[in-house]
């Protein structure tokens, strides 16, 4: 497989499923594997922004358990899209930083009425 076009389904999810992320892992893909999204940017453009990711980058993404939605992944905070809106994600997971947000999530949740 060599491209997975998302569209925007993954926001659409409170958290990225189990089943997801099985699929996602047992797709036949290389190197040159690519996921291709949308991400709603309503507020700031009433358009979206257009992401592109490495399969293999998603994957070890998508197998820390600390990873609960898209945004954990393209981290909203730190796009930088092009005038197209483009942008793509190659970082890897910080596991470290993950379970800060993790543990700030609940904690929030906690408190929450």
């Amino acid at each position: 497989m060599r491209v997975v076009y998302l569209s925007n389904a993954e926001e659409y999810w409170e958290r990225l499923p189990d089943e997801f992320r099985d699929n996602v892992a047992a797709m036949p893909v290389d190197q040159r594997s690519v996921v291709l999204r949308t991400l709603l940017t309503w507020e700031h453009n009433r358009d979206y922004r257009y992401s592109a990711q490495p399969l293999h980058n998603y994957r070890r993404w998508l197998a820390q358990a600390e990873v609960r939605t898209i945004h954990d992944v393209t981290r909203r905070d730190r796009v930088f899209a092009d005038a197209r809106g483009f942008f793509e994600v190659q970082e890897l997971p910080d596991v470290a930083a993950l379970r800060r947000r993790e543990q700030r999530r609940q904690k929030n949740e906690a408190a929450a009425p």
